[in-house]
């Protein structure tokens, strides 16, 4: 194919400028359009744009790291620390990320359609207009923005959401059983037909 280039590397995510004190080996195939070096690992990696779709990152240090506009469908991230990662815009359906760590990561806009979340760390996360769908259950949003985010049908029981951001988002028919609202807000957020913390379903 015209402009398609195939790359298999083994990756080597260095500590480097106070990052974690262990590297991540990472194997993998990079298929991209672009031209030039993908992925190219100074301080933090750098695979904006990149098609890293199914691609293994489990349990990788990828604190740092720019995925912004990458194709991320059904990769794993089971583990990885993705944190202070910029994700803005990215397609992470069908994504593995139970147990990431996405401390203060940026999401924004991103797809996590049918993404596999639990028991993740989304501390302080900028989810604002993402669409997230699939299962996150145990998952820690504490003070994560997400306004504007489409959450319709996903399963958030017992996700801890304390004064998290959900202005305006839509959260009709989330399964929220045990979920912890506490100072959160959710002023313009749709709730229809969701499962809320205390077992009823809201109208």
């Amino acid at each position: 194919m015209s402009g398609l280039k195939t790359m298999l590397f083994t990756l080597a995510v260095l500590v480097l400028d106070g990052c974690s004190s262990q590297s991540a080996v990472v194997d993998t195939t990079i298929t991209s359009t672009t031209t030039g070096v993908l992925c190219d690992p100074p301080d933090h990696l750098n695979c904006t744009g990149a098609d890293l779709s199914h691609a293994h990152f489990s349990r990788a240090n990828l604190h740092g790291a720019i995925f912004s506009g990458a194709q991320l469908v059904g990769t794993y991230f089971s583990g990885a620390d993705l944190t202070l990662a910029d994700l803005q815009g990215v397609n992470l359906t069908r994504a593995n990320l139970n147990g990431a760590n996405l401390d203060g990561a940026n999401l924004s806009n991103a797809d996590l359609t049918d993404v596999m979340l639990q028991e993740a760390d989304l501390r302080n996360a900028n989810l604002v207009g993402a669409t997230i769908t699939g299962n996150l259950s145990y998952s820690n949003l504490t003070g994560a923005n997400l306004s504007g985010a489409h959450l319709s049908g996903a399963f958030l029981a017992n996700v801890n959401l304390e004064r998290a951001d959900l202005s305006g988002a839509d959260l009709s028919n989330a399964y929220l059983e045990g979920a912890n609202l506490n100072g959160a807000i959710l002023s313009g957020a749709n709730l229809t037909g969701a499962f809320m913390p205390d077992g009823t379903i809201h109208d």
